[in-house]
């Protein structure tokens, strides 16, 4: 086999990057030089196609591990390591990896990594690809996941690291599995009801109503509220210990509230007695976590007005 033939007949392949879609690889032209000028002063002494393949090997790529590196209410991040081993005796370079992102067979997001340096003679190189997906485009953009718990994806890869006699290789690797999705829970304030009347002691039970859309539980680790009604403040306090939001239920918050102040009494008892309409306002935040390893606790703030009468 005619090496001079097989090198300029390998330079003239333009693979096509998975999905069918054609890209390059970046400009390798610096590596081209001192690889072919190799491959030309070692040409003398490689008299047929099984020496070259002695002195020169293919690199080899392989996707090491794909991994949740992070995960909260808003996206979840994947790590994608590849394994560049370089079986040559001299260096090459570290291929530019482009990658892309697909979910239920929809692309959602592409990118492309640049590793300094390149692969020593004889090791293996890992290169790292961080894949970021937001949830709330993802929910935009696939209709048919509806309430599901996960959703199948595919990260395709193509690489290009331009070698004498074998031409500039492209390779393509993939990768498929299944991403955890969250879903924001949905709060609501159901209002205030009166638990007891005293004629020094009033005592109300303020509910709030969490939804929890996930396929998993989750925990409400706190709740802080203050209460305003008919611009006085009643109260303000934190929901102690933790709930349990068991996964696709609404779940009940209640907290009560104590008034032993005595003006404060008497003015409420006669709003209660007359049926009259109070004006409320319901503002703090609730603390939700659990569910999923990893997964980031968030805060949802509230402020919750309307009108309500207070009844026994």
């Amino acid at each position: 086999m005619n090496f001079f033939y097989k090198l300029r007949e390998s330079l003239k392949t333009q693979p096509e990057f998975p999905g069918g879609s054609s890209r390059r690889f970046g400009n390798f032209g610096f590596w081209k030089r001192p690889l072919a000028a190799l491959t030309v002063l070692c040409a003398p002494f490689l008299t047929n196609c099984g020496t070259l393949n002695s002195v020169l090997r293919e690199p080899a790529l392989s996707i090491h591990s794909v991994e949740v590196a992070g995960i909260s209410f808003t996206g979840v991040n994947l790590l994608c390591r590849v394994n560049v081993e370089n079986p040559n005796p001299f260096d090459v370079p570290v291929p530019e990896l482009e990658w892309e992102l697909f979910v239920q067979d929809h692309s959602f997001a592409a990118g492309t990594v640049k590793s300094a340096g390149p692969v020593k003679a004889r090791k293996t190189s890992v290169v790292e690809i961080p894949v970021n997906l937001s949830y709330e485009g993802l929910y935009n953009s696939a209709a048919s996941l509806g309430n599901a718990g996960e959703a199948a994806y595919r990260i395709a890869l193509g690489a290009k690291i331009p070698l004498p006699v074998f031409g500039d290789q492209v390779w393509r690797l993939e990768h498929s599995g299944a991403l955890p999705l969250v879903r924001m829970p949905s709060l609501g304030f159901r209002g205030i009801s009166v638990k007891n009347i005293s004629l020094d002691r009033l005592e109300f039970e303020l509910t709030w109503e969490i939804e929890n859309n996930n396929a998993f539980a989750l925990n409400l680790k706190g709740l802080d509220y203050v209460l305003m009604v008919n611009n006085s403040q009643w109260g303000a306090a934190r929901m102690p210990g933790e709930l349990v939001l068991e996964p696709g239920k609404k779940t009940a918050a209640s907290l009560s509230l104590s008034i032993s102040a005595l003006n404060m009494v008497r003015e409420i008892t006669g709003l209660i007695a007359r049926g009259a309409d109070l004006v409320f306002a319901c503002s703090g935040a609730a603390r939700l976590g659990g569910g999923l390893p990893g997964l980031d606790d968030i805060e949802i703030p509230f402020n919750f007005n309307g009108t309500a009468k207070l009844r026994k």
